[in-house]
Parts: C-alpha cells; structure tokens; sequence
C-alpha cells in the first residue's frame, strides 16, 4: 500500500472544510493509498495533457478534485497531492495553464 503526501495548501483547504474532510478524506486512501496504480470504475481519475503532463486529477465527493503527482519508483511510488479545488475553481485553473 502507497502513502499519499500532502501539501499545506490542501491541509489547509480540509481544515477549512470540516464538514466534508472525512468524506474527501475516504476517497482520497481508498484511491490514492489502496488503489493509486490500479484503474478502477469508482477512482475517476486519469492523466492531465499539454503542459500539466505528469500532473493527475482525482474526482472526490461533493464536487471536489484533487490534482497530484506521482512521485518516487516502483515499488515505493506515491501521490503527492498540490491542491483540492471545487470543479468550477478546477476548471478555472485549467483553462489558465
């Protein structure tokens, strides 16, 4: 099982957001802890293109997406995860890069 790291900016959005963190949280293990190299219905994530290649996005409940990077070899692989943003905001930031 991979371990995720996360940034400040996303533990800072999670505290933020209590009433949501444990629900976001869930998700994030299950597919980026259990799951992070295995390509399942319930994880919707995949690779961005152009100039975010190397960068992934995971949709997380409540209309959340968390953008990450795979980091480290096999078999030590793991997500480190840079932001947690609404869709609209994720969209946003999408359309600027």
């Amino acid at each position: 099982m991979a371990e995720y790291e996360m940034s400040e900016k996303s533990k800072k959005y999670l505290a933020k957001n209590k009433s949501i963190k444990n629900a976001l949280l869930k998700k994030i293990r299950y597919c980026l802890e259990d799951h992070l190299l295995d390509a399942l219905k319930e994880c919707d994530k995949h690779e961005l293109k152009g100039d975010l290649k190397g960068l992934w996005r995971l949709k997380v409940p409540y209309r959340r997406v968390v953008v990450y990077e795979l980091v480290g070899v096999r078999p030590n692989r793991h997500a480190k995860i840079y932001f947690i943003k609404t869709e609209e905001e994720y969209h946003n930031w999408l359309n600027s890069a």
